[in-house]
C-alpha cells in the first residue's frame, strides 16, 4: 500500500499542473500521514495539508468530533438538569445511556427516519406492557413510556450538540 501511495506522489509532485495548486491529501491513519510527512513534505508546495479524514470531515462540515464518554457524561448531566424521569441515579443511567447513544449514532449514521423508528419503538412498548389498568393510568397521570422519553431526548440532544457544534465519534 505504501509503494502505490508513494508512486501517487511521484506521479502528483512530477505533475505540472499539481505543482501550482493547493493540494489536501486525506489519509484514514496517522501512521501514513507521518510516512508521507517525513518523505515528501519539503517537495510539496508550502500550502500542501495532510490530514485524516476526521479532520477534513471537521474542516468541510464546521462541526468538532466529541468522544462517545464525553457525549455520555453530557446526556446524563443534561437529563438530571431538567430533572428527567429516565434518571434515577448514574448506575441506573450507566445500564442503558451507552446503547441509547449507540442507537443515536446508529439512526444517524443510516439516515433512518426518526420519526418512524421512534413510532414504531413507542407502539412494541405499548404492545409489550398491554394492561389496561396500567394503560389508563399512565395515560391519565400523563406519564410516558420510556421510548417517548428518549425520543423527546434525542431530538433535545442532537439540537443542543449542534448547537455546541459537537457531533458523536
Amino acid at each position: 500500500m505504501i509503494k502505490k501511495i508513494s508512486q501517487l506522489i511521484q506521479y502528483l509532485l512530477n505533475n505540472k499542473n499539481f505543482k501550482k495548486k493547493k493540494l489536501i491529501l486525506i489519509s484514514f491513519d496517522n501512521f501514513l500521514i507521518e510516512k508521507i510527512k517525513q518523505k515528501y513534505q519539503i517537495q510539496f508546495p508550502l500550502d500542501t495539508q495532510i490530514i485524516t479524514i476526521e479532520q477534513f470531515l471537521e474542516k468541510i462540515s464546521g462541526l468538532s468530533l466529541c468522544k462517545k464518554d464525553d457525549i455520555l457524561f453530557y446526556f446524563f448531566y443534561f437529563l438530571t438538569k431538567n430533572n428527567n424521569n429516565l434518571i434515577k441515579n448514574f448506575h441506573d443511567f450507566f445500564q442503558w445511556g451507552p446503547k441509547i447513544l449507540d442507537d443515536f449514532q446508529d439512526l444517524d449514521l443510516h439516515l433512518i427516519k426518526i420519526e418512524s423508528f421512534f413510532s414504531s419503538m413507542i407502539s412494541i412498548e405499548k404492545i409489550k406492557k398491554w394492561n389496561l389498568v396500567n394503560l389508563e393510568k399512565k395515560l391519565k397521570n400523563n406519564i410516558k413510556f420510556f421510548w417517548e422519553e428518549i425520543y423527546q431526548n434525542y431530538t433535545i440532544l442532537k439540537n443542543e450538540l449542534l448547537k455546541k457544534k459537537d457531533i458523536l465519534v
